[in-house]
This record gives C-alpha cells, structure tokens and sequence, in this order.
C-alpha cells in the first residue's frame, strides 16, 4: 500500500486525523503487510504537538494491525524531517513498535526494502 503524507498544515488537523483512522482500517480491511508512506513532498509540518499527536494516532492504529514494514520516503525539506526525526524519537521511547519501520531519501530503495 502506497500513502502520500499530506503537508501538515494547523488547518487541515481535523481532516488529517480523519484520515489516519480511515487509513488504519483500510489496512485492516485489507490485511496489509507493507506501507509506503512517501513523504517526499511534504514542505510544511505541523507544529511540533500536533504533529507529534498525528504520528502517535498513526502508530498505534497501525499496532492493532498485521503490517510487517513501513518504509517512508524522506521529505526534500531539513524542517520536516527534523521534526519528524523527534516525532519518530519520541514515539520510540513512549512505545514498542512491533513492525519494521525505515527511512529512505530514494523511493526506489524504499520499495526494494519492502519486497524483502
């Protein structure tokens, strides 16, 4: 499954939220394995708690799930993925995560990554 992360905008919170949880049903639905989460594109993050909310909403849904892999493509902005890179640290020492999960800058990579 293919997912393009959506510029994290204060605005459009609500909707990303939506989003997230009809996202984890679909990969329960459809019993998926393996995520592309490609962020390549995205240029704004949320600030640093909602983001960081959005992020915990998203992992632990995915917990409930079968997903063996996520692999994410790096935003181009130093921003973003500074914010992410503390999104994901905070993540990591506030839950186990029971599913692979890599950064990649190449989304050829990542996709190699996931076939394995």
């Amino acid at each position: 499954m293919k997912v393009v992360y959506p510029d994290l905008q204060d605005f459009l919170l609500v909707e990303i939220i939506n989003a997230t949880d009809k996202l984890v049903e679909t990969v329960k639905t459809y019993n998926v394995k393996r995520i592309l989460i490609d962020s390549s594109k995205t240029a704004v993050p949320a600030g640093n708690a909602e983001g960081r909310e959005i992020s915990l909403t998203l992992a632990l849904g995915l917990m409930k799930t079968h997903v063996q892999k996520i692999a994410r493509v790096e935003s181009f902005s130093a921003d973003v993925e500074a914010t992410v890179q503390s999104h994901i640290s905070y993540i990591n020492q506030t839950i186990y995560i029971p599913f692979l999960f890599k950064n990649f800058t190449d989304k050829a990579e990542a996709l190699e990554w996931l076939k394995r």
